[in-house]
């Protein structure tokens, strides 16, 4: 069950934003891993198409929109998981990252 989320923008390496910290209602957002799948829920009701994942060292790795992407193990705990997500893109020669932090509690 996710508990908190900060995400924060970048451009060119410089912080340009960053939102305060949003906290999940009880349910709101529960993320499970299952064997090999990652599947998501909203107030329990499915979000999305469960992925495929692996996990080599802290990367999670799975593929969305046919594209390769890879979530960050920040920390983890019997109880709580911190993972981050970073997007990045260049446009213009400017390059744009998002950084999103969810914290999750076990269920």
């Amino acid at each position: 069950m996710a508990k908190t989320e900060i995400e924060a923008e970048f451009q060119n390496g410089k912080l340009i934003r960053q939102d305060e910290p949003y906290n999940y209602q009880t349910d709101e957002l529960v993320v499970e891993f299952t064997g090999t799948q990652i599947k998501q829920t909203e107030f329990g009701k499915s979000i999305e198409e469960p992925y495929t994942y692996s996990v080599s060292g802290d990367k999670i790795n799975y593929t969305e929109d046919n594209k390769p992407k890879t979530i960050t193990i920040k920390s983890q705990s019997n109880n709580n998981l911190v993972l981050v997500v970073e997007e990045t893109d260049i446009h213009d020669g400017i390059t744009y990252k998002e950084v999103v932090e969810t914290s999750f509690v076990k269920k």
